[in-house]
């Protein structure tokens, strides 16, 4: 539970003042007499308190058990990925029905980063999640994985404008996206263990603040590379030589230019650039709009449709860079 008090500030000598620490926080962390705790400031100005046995109590939360009963997998399912973001270390299923489910355990397993299972038997399994012991997870790492994965989405369906897509091209982008999900699953809960143990701000040097824009903007990429999957599913059918597909291909390069350039303004935060990209967002969707409706293919106008879709969610995220 998150508390916020007011608290006086008292004088204590000549050079130095001091504030009284909520006992339920003391007992919290096993604090008393003499203990030690960390001091830091934030970019805004802001005290951040840790004590220093944060990472041995870490430690303690490691082990979660999940009973598998008549072979409801979505319930399992539900108490497996609550695990995950809780960063448990060992998740053990067990039950008599755990035979069941096995298959679905494993197809849901390999959509989350960093956990394998080590050891299986008549009634149980035993998952380790080896990403809690990662150190290289800051959520700004994790974003810029995301960042190239949907750069090379972009890549592989330009081809479709010079030679048509084929199946193996849209399993590509399958791949390419089913990655992003993964990504954004370990970010989510990278980003819950930062706001439940704030001593990792000091570790990612981040804030609450960006930690909360870093989520909407993962949330975001995550949107953009289903789009971008479900435009290489419509592109498989349709024939890159038609006249119309000029349109559409003006338009998939205004997207993945405009994309590359929020990036390169979140990343070098030259933020004035970001009000170009909006003030031509309203006259840009409307033009769009005009060409859909003097489509007649089916195919084509869900193509450009999710094209349209991309081009709001990128409207979306150059508020979100400058907010």
């Amino acid at each position: 539970m998150y508390f916020m008090e007011k608290r006086k500030i008292v004088r204590s000598g000549n050079t130095s003042h001091t504030i009284a620490l909520p006992i339920h926080w003391i007992r919290k962390n096993d604090l008393g007499k003499g203990s030690f705790i960390d001091i830091s400031e934030n970019e805004f100005g802001e005290l951040i308190l840790a004590t220093e046995k944060t990472d041995e109590k870490i430690e303690k939360n490691k082990l979660i058990v999940i009973k598998i009963d008549g072979g409801d997998f979505n319930k399992t399912r539900l108490e497996l990925i609550h695990a995950y973001y809780r960063d448990y270390k060992t998740i053990q299923l067990e039950g008599k029905d755990i035979n069941k489910v096995y298959e679905k355990i494993i197809l849901e397993i390999k959509t989350l980063i960093g956990l394998d299972i080590i050891e299986k038997n008549q009634d149980s399994i035993i998952i380790k999640n080896f990403s809690s012991e990662d150190e290289e997870l800051s959520p700004r790492i994790l974003m810029r994985k995301m960042d190239i994965g949907i750069r090379s989405m972009f890549d592989s369906i330009r081809v479709f404008f010079e030679s048509g897509l084929t199946n193996d091209d849209l399993f590509e982008l399958k791949s390419t996206k089913e990655q992003n999900e993964r990504i954004y699953s370990l970010m989510r809960k990278t980003i819950l263990k930062c706001i439940e143990n704030p001593h990792l701000l000091r570790k990612y040097q981040v804030s609450f603040h960006q930690l909360s824009k870093d989520k909407m903007i993962a949330g975001m990429f995550n949107n953009i590379s289903s789009m971008l999957e479900s435009i290489g599913s419509s592109f498989l059918y349709l024939e890159h030589k038609k006249k119309d597909m000029e349109i559409i291909r003006e338009i998939f390069d205004s997207i993945e230019k405009e994309f590359v350039e929020l990036m390169s303004i979140m990343r070098y935060k030259n933020y004035k650039d970001v009000f170009d990209i909006i003030t031509k967002h309203d006259s840009k969707k409307t033009s769009w709009d005009s060409s859909i409706k003097r489509m007649n293919n089916p195919i084509m106008i869900e193509s450009m449709t999710f094209l349209i879709v991309i081009n709001d969610i990128l409207h979306k995220l150059a508020f979100e860079i400058i907010e």
